[in-house]
């Protein structure tokens, strides 16, 4: 059972996008911190950010959520942060590294 169709998560996503992108309106890019397993997803939202917004920088850099937790703690200059495990918004948001609320953007359930 899905809890989340993939087209709501698309959309759900590109909402993000907007929210980081409205937030840093005048930066000159937008970089994203992604968990590893949202890389294809990730690619079709970006295709469809940029055909409503000619022209924008948008980077996403895959990798861990953990490490992306601890680069956050220490510096790095992230715009967006989609990781795997919730925990580790909760804990930046927390401790004063989180801009806004931490959002919840899809519940995953792992299949045999």
């Amino acid at each position: 059972m899905r809890l989340l169709q993939p087209s709501a998560l698309l959309g759900l996503i590109l909402y993000a996008l907007c929210l980081g992108w409205t937030v840093h309106a005048r930066a000159a890019s937008l970089t994203i911190a992604a968990a590893a397993d949202l890389q294809y997803v990730l690619a079709e939202v970006v295709q469809a950010y940029r055909a409503h917004r000619p022209g924008s920088r948008i980077e996403v850099i895959y990798g861990s959520s953990g490490k992306f937790y601890t680069q956050i703690k220490n510096g790095a200059p992230f715009d967006l942060y989609f990781s795997a495990d919730i925990e580790y918004p909760k804990r930046l948001e927390a401790q004063g590294f989180a801009a806004g609320p931490t959002q919840r953007y899809a519940i995953g359930r792992i299949v045999l």
